[in-house]
């Protein structure tokens, strides 16, 4: 399988459960989720180059570049990554936004929270922007996490944005609010060089994408049997129709 995402795209890898959207994870050369550790914190994975991958397992290039020759610390100042758990630190809602972007003014924290509709309920805190939201965000909502998250996005406004499940932890209505907000991350300045990739299995993060390619688990990796932008797959009447009404049966339930 081999992807080509232009500068100034947004494109969207969906399929169900065990269908390889992560079929090579962008970002392991930038940080290792400590699946074995018992936490959920996040480890900054420790070295000069990312982990080294054999060549059968396909290749990641940036620029043409493959990202393995790359520094780490100048791969990880390339992107911005919204999960679907965010990492806050116990910290303010200030410091937490700013940690995109050490040195950032009060001004540029208070634009970046109004982008990622953030501003009002942090403006309702005790403290406002100053409010300490607790070891990994305990103090605030799933929602009002993303938010923040999206802040710090915003403010990084690096070249490479991924949006891993960005919304699939959270209720309906908190979601259509995320999503807003993922849509001015993705509409803001800079988008028309900046690459998108959003691995999705809710289909509404997805309808805007440029492209979308929906994948499957052949037994020997993950292969794209469809791809095209929304309406186009509507369209066809195939895989991405079927998981969209499947969804939206899951949604009703």
């Amino acid at each position: 399988m081999s992807l080509k995402i232009p500068a100034g795209q947004t494109a969207a890898l969906i399929g169900s459960s065990g269908s390889g959207k992560r079929f090579y994870d962008p970002v392991a050369a930038v940080v290792d989720r400590g699946e074995n550790n018992g936490s959920d914190q996040i480890e900054i994975v420790i070295g000069d180059k990312p982990p080294n991958l054999d060549d059968s397992n396909g290749v990641v290039l940036v620029d043409g570049i493959d990202i393995r020759t790359m520094d780490v610390k100048y791969l990880r100042s390339q992107i911005a990554l919204v999960g679907q758990e965010p990492v806050l630190f116990d910290a303010s809602v200030s410091e937490n936004i700013a940690f995109g972007k050490p040195g950032a003014t009060e001004e540029e924290i208070i634009s970046a929270a109004k982008v990622a509709n953030a501003h009002e309920f942090i403006s309702k805190f005790e403290g406002g922007y100053d409010y300490n939201v607790g070891t990994r965000g305990k103090k605030v909502s799933g929602g009002q996490k993303q938010r923040i998250a999206i802040a710090r996005a915003v403010i990084k406004d690096h070249r490479i944005l991924l949006l891993d499940e960005a919304t699939s932890a959270l209720d309906n209505e908190s979601e259509k609010i995320v999503q807003r907000s993922l849509d001015n991350l993705i509409a803001g300045e800079k988008s028309a060089e900046r690459t998108t990739v959003i691995i999705a299995h809710r289909l509404s993060t997805v309808r805007n994408a440029d492209c979308i390619y929906v994948l499957e688990n052949s037994g020997d990796g993950a292969v794209v049997v469809e791809s095209g932008s929304h309406d186009e797959l509507i369209a066809l009447n195939g895989k991405y129709k079927a998981l969209l009404n499947a969804t939206m049966k899951s949604d009703d339930d």
